[in-house]
């Protein structure tokens, strides 16, 4: 079956992820959630990143994967798909192969998460 893609990939801020994820998020087992590092947050980077993270948490979405380094540094935190960036996530979902899913994509324009859509 075809995956149906929402892609947000123009610009990647905690409240526009935040308000996106929520307006996605329905609580299906067939969401999927591909986030890639939000950019240009300085000192605040790492507690943004764990807000959204949590928000995703408390969710209950299972289908979570990650790329960039300011996610992947809270991979020990919580039981989601991290990776280092955006090669190594396309590597990952080129091998799963997910289909028949909602697939919600977002991230700073500079993570090119565009890249997924060929496999997906």
């Amino acid at each position: 079956e075809k995956n149906k893609l929402f892609l947000d990939l123009y610009n990647a801020n905690p409240s526009s992820m935040k308000l996106a994820i929520e307006d996605f998020i329905s609580g299906k087992p067939e969401e999927m959630v591909i986030l890639g590092d939000m950019k240009e947050l300085g000192g605040f980077s790492e507690e943004k990143h764990a807000e959204i993270l949590n928000i995703l948490s408390n969710k209950g979405v299972k289908l979570v994967f990650l790329a960039g380094e300011e996610f992947y540094k809270h991979k020990d935190d919580f039981e989601f798909n991290f990776f280092r960036n955006t090669g190594e996530l396309l590597d990952e979902i080129n091998k799963i192969k997910p289909s028949d899913k909602h697939i919600f994509i977002k991230g700073s324009r500079s993570m090119r998460l565009e890249r997924l859509t060929d496999f997906l």
